[in-house]
């Protein structure tokens, strides 16, 4: 009878296995509890996984999105003293024209 009641445990959603187990705790109920139990924290450390490698590729994307600022803030830099060089140009062949 006990694997009956096992594989009737194992039938029932969350919420009727709960109120089973709040209204007459057994053994085979434990059992069943277990390996919910045991389902549910394969499934999460699943989760942990799946969100640390789309948190490590988030970091990747930021550092790469840093570096391309980064070089994008050189070039204009060196824009804006190419700039000022050819204002500084124009200035003078004004003043020579003059």
């Amino acid at each position: 009878m006990e694997l009956l009641d096992r594989n009737y445990y194992r039938m029932l959603d969350d919420t009727e296995l709960l109120r089973a187990a709040a209204d007459s705790p057994n053994a085979e109920l434990a059992v069943v509890l277990g390996e919910r139990m045991e389902a549910v924290v394969t499934e999460m450390e699943s989760d942990i996984y799946d969100y640390r490698e789309r948190a490590a590729d988030f970091e990747r994307d930021c550092n790469r999105l840093d570096d391309e600022k980064y070089q994008l803030e050189c070039e204009i830099v060196r824009m804006e003293a190419i700039i000022d060089g050819m204002a500084a140009e124009i200035q003078q062949l004004k003043e020579t024209a003059k």
